[in-house]
This record gives C-alpha cells, structure tokens and sequence, in this order.
C-alpha cells in the first residue's frame, strides 16, 4: 500500500492565542513544523500545511489552500483529501498544528491501524488527528454540507489509543509549554 500523505491543519483563525498558532516557536521550532518533523519522522512523505493564510508558505512545506471563507473545520480534512486523491494518494494522515508534543511514534501508532482511525486518549476522542482515507470524501463533503462536527463526521471511526500529553492542544499563550531547542535537520 502506498505510503500516505500527511496535512498539518493551520486554517483555524487563533483567537484565543491572539496570533497564529502554526507560527509560535516552541523549542526553536514553529509548532506547525514541529507536527509536520513528526510526520516525516513517523515514514510520511510529502507533508503539507492545510489553511487560508498565504503566509503559512513561508514555513517551507507546499501549502494547500482551503480556498473557503469557512471556519468550519470539517473544511481542512475535506481539502486534504482532495489533494491526496489529487496526487494519487490513498490514505492521508491530517494533524492540527497545535500538538507541540506530539511524536512520530505516536503517528506509527495510528498509521500501524492500516485502516481509517483516529486518535484517542482514555477519555475522549480527539478527531482532527487521524488517519483518513480518499474514498471517505464524497461523506466528508455531504458532512460538511450538513454542518456536522468533526466528532459526529468521523464518530464510527475506531480510535487508537495515545497517551494524554501527545495530544496536549495549545490553544492560549499560558499552555504553551517550554521546551528545550529542538536540533536541527
């Protein structure tokens, strides 16, 4: 099975940091390329960043617009995987770009699944992280159309258990944690 592509969703607008989050520097490193170092590091070649904000390019992975006005968040999932299906790609690994302590390890724990699943601590699911497959979209798009929540659109997806603090989301500037430099290459 071809490996799949990874997408680092950065559309969110931020506003309980009061500034992006893809770009907030946690141990040297812009937490979105922090996601996206995992990704390469777990097997997932090509990765990209997923949202609106030309900018985001300016980090150095291949940007995926998601073209849309809308917050919802359905639309980063919806838009990576038409481009995966774009490039030929039957699987996609999405991730938001705000978990600084998430590992490669933890991705080989949910790409090991081999099938659509998505992360999960003891006790709740965490949807936005996952593995999802290309001929999910035509259901994704009708989610979206319906405005469900990312829960409800993926809530028959089995989950993969990881540890509380890989799944540690930042999401006000007091959570960010203090971590050593991360090295470089």
């Amino acid at each position: 099975m071809t490996a799949p592509a990874g997408y680092v969703l950065a559309g969110g607008q931020s506003r309980r940091m009061g500034r992006p989050k893809a770009f907030i520097e946690i141990g040297g490193l812009p937490m979105a390329l922090r996601v996206a170092r995992a990704m390469v590091d777990a097997g997932v070649q090509p990765v990209h960043l997923v949202g609106k904000d030309p900018s985001l390019a300016s980090l150095g992975l291949p940007l995926v617009p998601d073209g849309t006005p809308d917050q919802h968040p359905l639309v980063g999932l919806v838009r990576a995987l038409e481009h995966a299906a774009g490039i030929g790609r039957v699987r996609a690994l999405v991730a938001p770009c705000d978990l600084p302590l998430l590992g490669p390890e933890h991705l080989v724990a949910l790409l090991r699944a081999d099938r659509p699943v998505v992360a999960r601590t003891a006790d709740r699911r965490h949807p936005l992280l996952a593995v999802l497959e290309t001929a999910m979209l035509p259901d994704l798009q009708e989610a979206l159309a319906s405005r469900l929540s990312v829960r409800a659109a993926l809530a028959a997806l089995p989950g993969v258990e990881l540890p509380a603090d890989a799944l540690l989301n930042v999401n006000h500037p007091h959570e960010i944690p203090d971590l050593p430099d991360a090295p470089v290459g």
